[in-house]
């Protein structure tokens, strides 16, 4: 809007005076049939430095379609195409004064904003409603907070970034009013001000407004005050009309009138032009006062009662409908003439104090933008403005490509994302329930209530705990009570309110009831919506107030709840004298957080070649499916399921879906109860096997260490001895033999399979077996089973319990894992279990719910060496407890010294105490790039993991390749696990999430 416009003044004085004077005396025939006075009383121009001269002369140039223009707002939807079409003829004739362009894409906008501006004979006023960040205004761009949201964040500095921000784009994208000053913080919430607690708040609000005032002023952008929903008319609300003086002596340009404002019964039955009167008089504002029209709503009671700007879709309406209530003698020319004036005047204090037009002579320069004056030689010609072609301005295309990348910029998907995780407030928890502890001891119950399915919070919520969700019927008598049903466990009830405004008196059954629970049980209220909800409630219950209801801040809520991520925010509002301004409690992170991979400065993009990978290898017969899963940072960036249970379709493998994981269970079960007994002192690992008397003095294996069991170097043979057991000839056509069974008969108590029993007493024969097992003298390195079943026996004699009993009880209940355990078929049916092998020649069937390694089978199905049925996510727990030196969801299982001395390398050896670590083999499972302080181990099923302490990352990566047979050697000639194991490494650092800055005009 820098180029002038010119008018060529031509008319000479006689023809001026005559014009004047025919216009004069219409009007005396028109003030006959109005039915409402005018203003005749002097305007107040409450904008400096303007040449009124100027705006007078332009104004007496105007046609009236014109002037009824200026009255305009357009709010077009400019993705209809007929809109598109009628457009740049609607603001050449002059039917708008300003536009509201939203909704549409930011390439749209820049265009529509340039073109419309071109057309435009007066400049025309360019706006935003947004209070935070402009990406709102435009589709296809991530949802910033509301400012209570921003109220929330617990930083100054932040805050400022966003002010800063927010001007320099509306700078960018011309922008010359906005609507930031606002006492409506809250969505769906019409004003700031409950008179009942305004007090404490208004000093803070007064200080915002303020500045938002000011921080507008300085860039000349219109600063238009909004979220007014009520201004006390007559005198009957003296409170709130105290309460908003000091916001008014800030002198805003403009007040957008609150809906509710017309619809009050002082100004429906009042004269005309009462709203600016008492605006004017009570409150001594004389700026532009803004409404807003719905499509085919009539302008008449708005208009008449003084407002100047009406945002509207529907331009062409509004100038018929005025134009009839001119010609009627409603709406006065004279009123209509003052508020194109204060219209004027606001341009011109937008453009520096000067319209950007000219008056000048003929002839007219056609290339210049202009408002021509157009001579006036007979009667059919009038007094009128003419829009002069102008070309679009050199380097518009590459200025608004820089602008277009600077808002498409994916960082500001992540950093809106991140202002609402930061406003989520924990405002009181009066008996630190969270975050949750004890998670397998609790009985959750979620209770939701509103028209959201809360499916993105339940979704997060299960990938910490089992719950039973209660989707409440509603009532237009108010929300129903709660009821809980009687529970074995802790019951925990976290109900869910969505956007509700409650009341004390018509939800009083609800509120009764809430309270009334929490003397029963543990009560959380997540109130998604108005924060003054919680002063309605006992100050037993825990609140997270969640201002805003998307899915971002439903995961990030249920993910609170668990201590999934850090919670700061705090209480932007005073509630009560318990629920004070900026209350707030901190809850730490401490447990894995469920994210994107940005999260953790990683492109997703930059994973989907594991996608690929895996769809690949399913399709070539590698494994009928898969789950995969990557930690990184202490968040799951990566976490999916591919494939089938079977080739032969059927079941979907989902992430909830457990694999016999065979030899990872080394160290995801007896090495770990091997690193507590060791912690404890219980057990030495340069201790002699007798020295715990796992066997007897006569045994040729007393002299092994228990260092050299774990780094598989005791010169014990690799398989166990059973080849008694373990052979087709063992397995009787039916019945019993002396060894099996096909029923489950007495003393035939060790299911193998659907229907093959092992005589228990036989556990007993496998272990003398082992007991006398040769020891060779030279102790080089051999992988052997026979080692982990002797520290199996190790840990079962020191801890007089079983293995899988010592490790669900030290490790895998108090970590909260419910996908992690021995004998799965206990707990879970067959559809949530992953077959192995069609065994063919023992077992005669599809191993599927039992342990696949046959000597597992045989002591039970709690080996070792074998025996763990787990998905990937628990793995990924289990782990990152280790990357977390021990530490994980507030408790504190290992010492740090004790976790390094089992992962490190040892003196000749390439392996850790029971972990493998990465060194070059010929189909080696991980990255190039794992460091040697990685440590992990694989399975023969088509398992691995794999965990990098230096650049905290836990690989997971379970399959079921032996699936329908062993012999599949797929998996390693394809290095699926290695391939995926090298993208996640080449993707690390491929997102830092810097913030684009703002292009500068060249």
């Amino acid at each position: 809007m820098k180029n002038k416009k010119h008018i060529p003044f031509i008319l000479s004085a006689i023809a001026l005076t005559f014009l004047l004077g025919a216009f004069s005396c219409h009007s005396k025939k028109e003030e006959k049939k109005q039915v409402q006075p005018s203003l005749k009383q002097k305007m107040e121009i409450p904008f400096s430095g303007i040449d009124m001269k100027q705006v007078e002369q332009v104004l007496a140039a105007m046609t009236l379609e014109e002037k009824i223009g200026q009255l305009v707002i357009w709010s077009p939807a400019l993705n209809d195409t007929s809109v598109q079409k009628n457009a740049a003829q609607l603001i050449a004739k002059g039917y708008a004064g300003g536009l509201l362009l939203k909704n549409i894409k930011i390439e749209d906008f820049i265009f529509w904003a340039d073109s419309l501006q071109r057309t435009a004979a007066i400049p025309l006023l360019l706006g935003t409603e947004e209070k935070v960040d402009l990406h709102n205004q435009f589709s296809g761009q991530p949802r910033f907070p509301a400012p209570v949201s921003i109220g929330a964040i617990d930083s100054t500095e932040l805050q400022r970034f966003l002010e800063k921000n927010y001007l320099g784009q509306c700078q960018n994208l011309g922008i010359n009013f906005s609507m930031l000053p606002t006492l409506a913080p809250f969505p769906g919430k019409a004003s700031f001000f409950d008179k009942n607690i305004f007090e404490h708040e208004k000093g803070a609000a007064v200080d915002r407004f303020e500045r938002s005032i000011a921080q507008l002023g300085k860039q000349k952008i219109l600063a238009f005050a909004d979220g007014f929903s009520h201004l006390g008319f007559a005198g009957k609300d003296s409170v709130l009309l105290e309460a908003y003086l000091p916001f008014f002596q800030k002198k805003p340009a403009g007040l957008v009138v609150g809906e509710s404002i017309f619809e009050e019964d002082s100004i429906r039955a009042g004269k005309a032009n009462l709203l600016n009167q008492y605006l004017a008089d009570s409150l001594h504002f004389h700026g532009l006062s803004v409404c807003r029209l719905l499509e085919g709503e009539s302008p008449e009671p708005k208009l008449l009662q003084g407002a100047h700007l009406f945002i509207t879709p529907d331009a062409q309406y509004f100038q018929h409908f005025t134009r009839k209530l001119i010609a009627e003698g409603t709406f006065q020319k004279y009123d209509l003439d003052q508020r194109v004036t204060l219209i004027l005047a606001a341009k011109s204090w937008v453009n520096g104090g000067r319209l950007p037009v000219e008056l000048s002579v003929f002839p007219r320069d056609s290339m210049r933008r202009r408002v021509q004056l157009a001579s006036f030689n007979n009667k059919k010609e009038a007094l009128g403005i003419v829009k002069s072609y102008e070309a679009q301005a050199s380097g518009f295309e590459k200025n608004k490509t820089a602008t277009s990348d600077y808002f498409n910029d994916p960082a500001w998907k992540y950093f809106a994302r991140g202002l609402h995780e930061k406003s989520v407030t924990l405002a009181s928890d009066a008996n630190k329930l969270l975050p949750f502890k004890n998670l397998l001891d609790k009985d959750f119950r979620v209770f939701e209530f509103g028209g959201s399915n809360f499916r993105a919070f339940k979704k997060m919520f299960a990938k910490y705990a089992d719950f039973l969700s209660v989707k409440t019927p509603m009532s237009l008598e108010g929300l129903p009570p709660v009821v809980f049903t009687k529970s074995e466990k802790q019951p925990v009830a976290v109900i869910l309110l969505d956007n509700f405004a409650l009341s004390a008196e018509q939800d009083a059954p609800f509120i009764g009831s809430v309270n009334k629970l929490s003397n029963e049980a543990n009560v959380i209220l997540v109130n998604f919506g108005h924060p003054y909800n919680l002063g309605l409630f006992e100050n037993s219950i825990t609140f997270l107030q969640v201002y805003e209801r998307n899915n971002w801040t439903e995961k990030y809520a249920a993910q609170a709840l668990f201590g999934g991520v850090e919670v700061n925010g705090r209480l932007p509002v005073e509630i009560s004298e318990d629920l004070p301004f900026a209350a707030s409690e901190y809850i730490y992170p401490i447990r894995l957080s469920f994210d994107e991979s940005e999260r953790a400065g990683i492109a997703h993009e930059k994973l989907v070649g594991i996608d690929a990978i895996a769809l690949t290898a399913i399709q070539k017969g590698v494994f009928p499916g898969c789950q995969i899963a990557v930690a990184k940072d202490g968040h799951v960036i990566y976490s999916k399921a591919f494939g089938h249970h079977t080739y032969n379709g059927g079941r979907e493998t989902r992430t909830s879906d457990l694999y016999d994981i065979a030899s990872v269970s080394k160290i995801a079960s007896t090495t770990l109860a091997m690193m507590k007994l060791s912690e404890q002192h219980r057990v030495s690992v340069d201790k002699k096997l007798i020295d715990y008397s796992v066997v007897g003095s006569d045994s040729p294996l007393k002299n092994i260490k228990i260092k050299d069991l774990l780094l598989h170097r005791s010169g014990l043979q690799a398989p166990m001895p059973i080849g008694k057991f373990y052979n087709y000839r063992s397995i009787p056509s039916q019945g019993c033999n002396d060894i099996f069974c096909k029923t489950n008969s007495p003393g035939y108590d060790v299911q193998i399979c659907p229907h093959l029993f092992f005589r228990k007493d036989y556990q007993d024969t496998i272990w003398q077996r082992v007991s006398k097992l040769k020891v060779k003298p030279r102790h080089r390195y051999r992988y052997s089973d026979v080692n982990f079943y002797l520290l199996q026996k190790t840990v079962e004699n020191l801890s007089r319990t079983t293995l899988d009993r010592f490790v669900d009880e030290r490790f895998y209940h108090p970590l909260g894992l419910r996908k992690i355990l021995y004998n799965p078929l206990k707990k879970y049916g067959m559809d949530d279990i992953v077959p192995t092998e069609k065994d063919r020649l023992w077992r005669k069937t599809l191993v599927h719910g039992f342990v696949h390694d046959p000597t597992a089978a045989l002591m039970g199905g709690v080996g070792g060496n074998a025996g763990i049925f787990a998905n990937a996510e628990d793995m990924l727990v289990l782990f990152q407890m280790l990357v977390n030196d021990g530490t994980y969801g507030g408790i504190q299982y290992f010492d740090a010294p004790v976790i390094k001395e089992f992962t490190s390398t040892k003196y000749a050896s390439y392996r850790g105490y029971g972990f493998d670590k990465p060194i070059p083999r010929k189909y080696p499972t991980y990255s190039k790039r794992t460091p040697p302080t990685a440590y992990g181990h694989t399975g023969f099923t088509g398992t691995c993991v794999w965990v990098d302490p230096d650049n905290d990352l836990v690989y997971v990566f379970l399959s079921n390749r032996i699936n329908p047979s062993a012999s599949n050697k797929k998996i390693f000639t394809e290095g699926v696990r290695r391939r995926i194991h090298e993208v996640v490494y080449d993707a690390l650092d491929s997102f830092d999430g810097t913030l684009p800055e703002l292009p500068r005009e060249k």
